[in-house]
């Protein structure tokens, strides 16, 4: 998986597990489970993944036990139970087990109310992070982020990605992020391409996106029209319509690295609005206030999508209501003006904090993932 100066090769690592696994070794149906559980090097299978972690639930291994652990959390192959899985969790963490602690963390940080909190979570961070734990190290970089269970530190939470970009993909786009953005720690936007790139060719879909806005814009990189809608395009094929739709978008809205295609810069905003991508609401949503492109004027489901894209954000709920009503009363004469908020070098100043504070510790993780 990349780490302690190895080439990634994941499928080579699939075939050293399951030769192990088919010699009967333990940790290996363990790790391969973990694979299948993932989809990493294999076609995600989650009954596949539950079995060989049942096969080996006997064994006194801590790796053996996280991973049937994980398996009742999310509900890989069997029914989730929760409070199995905790029960679980907990006994490895006391055995001082850096993944378990860091995947107890994860339920502490999205359920604070019902178990022990982030503070306790901070703790338990930073007790795996000592034992070198990649995954603990970025979940306690986004606390130091976001402020959660300790005070904000974007410094601590630069140290803590850099330690664990070698392996963990997530630290590694997070850092790519920072640097490209830049912060007190650094400002080096080669180097965050690089790590991007990176983290992208480990399977991180979220850097990719990113990536493909700085080959559009030229961050980092060489200006890249093309291959910056290619990335866009390989994503939207894949799937993945978040952060995705609303620059692909725009690619064929403003013929970047295509011929400008209206009609389908439309469609690919419709496919955003419907999984929830806040720029394709406010592209769509600013159209139908006052009937562009083609489309006819809807002012109730202008303002759906704009309330949509704030989300719990009342500022900006605010100023897209504003935007609403100036665009509606003709007060916007040109359509395309709705289109160019992403050129500014200011608008763009988003790593991080926006994602995090938007999703839980563990949506990232698993988006990352």
């Amino acid at each position: 998986f990349g780490i302690e100066g190895v080439p990634s090769d994941v499928e080579k690592a699939v075939d050293y597990y399951t030769r192990a696994s088919e010699r009967g070794d333990e940790v290996g149906k363990a790790c391969l489970a973990m694979c299948y559980r993932m989809g990493r090097g294999v076609e995600k299978n989650p009954q596949k993944a539950f079995e060989l972690a049942q096969s080996v639930a006997a064994c006194p291994e801590p790796r053996c036990q996280h991973e049937l652990a994980v398996c009742f959390l999310k509900g890989v192959g069997v029914e989730a139970d929760r409070a199995k899985a905790i029960k679980m969790l907990m006994a490895l963490a006391e055995k001082e087990y850096p993944p378990s602690m860091a995947q107890l963390a994860s339920v502490y940080l999205n359920d604070g109310s019902m178990y022990r909190g982030a503070r306790n979570a901070v703790i338990l961070l930073k007790q795996a992070d000592v034992a070198g734990d990649p995954k603990a190290r970025y979940l306690l970089g986004m606390c130091y982020l976001t402020g959660t269970g300790t005070s904000a530190n974007e410094d601590e939470a630069f140290k803590c990605f850099e330690k664990a970009k070698d392996g963990y993909k997530g630290a590694m786009y997070m850092l790519g992020q920072m640097l490209i953005e830049g912060c007190d720690m650094g400002h080096d936007q080669k180097k965050g391409a690089e790590l991007l790139e990176e983290a992208a060719k480990r399977g991180s879909k979220k850097a990719m996106a990113t990536l493909a806005t700085c080959y559009l814009k030229g961050k980092g990189v060489d200006k890249d029209e093309a291959k910056g809608k290619e990335l866009l395009q390989k994503l939207y094929d894949q799937g993945k319509y978040e952060d995705v739709c609303g620059p692909l978008g725009k690619c064929y809205y403003k013929g970047k690295g295509t011929e400008r295609d209206v009609a389908k810069a439309l469609e690919v905003w419709r496919v955003g609005a419907e999984h929830k991508d806040k720029e394709s609401c406010i592209e769509l949503g600013s159209r139908l206030a006052k009937g562009a492109d083609g489309l006819p004027q809807d002012k109730e489901k202008s303002i759906e999508l704009l309330m949509a894209a704030a989300g719990d954000d009342e500022d900006m709920a605010a100023q897209l209501l504003m935007m609403e009503m100036n665009v509606a009363a003709g007060s916007d004469s040109d359509s395309d003006n709705d289109s160019d908020s992403d050129d500014s070098d200011d608008s763009d100043k988003e790593y991080s904090k926006s994602d995090a504070e938007e999703d839980s510790i563990e949506g990232l993780q698993e988006r990352a993932e």
